[in-house]
């Protein structure tokens, strides 16, 4: 029916952003069904989720490990 489902973190930054990131995926319309053979089947999509942090959030996540792809300035 194209409702979201199963929304998880593949490979999170800290966990109140990965949390954040689920929350708002899960809040998504309805996206379009996946088809085959004419009838509607379940689609995985992998997506990433960019943040833009203000200046006193990138404050606090300065200095910290980040992962790979991941640069703050």
């Amino acid at each position: 029916d194209g409702s979201v489902s199963n929304v998880k973190v593949l490979r999170g930054v800290d966990s109140s952003l990965d949390k954040e990131a689920v929350r708002v995926v899960s809040m998504s319309p309805k996206w379009k069904p996946g088809k085959q053979r004419d009838r509607a089947v379940k689609v995985t999509y992998t997506f990433p989720v960019i943040f833009q942090l203000d200046n006193q959030k990138l404050n606090e996540y300065k200095g910290r490990p980040q992962p790979d792809g991941l640069f703050l300035n």
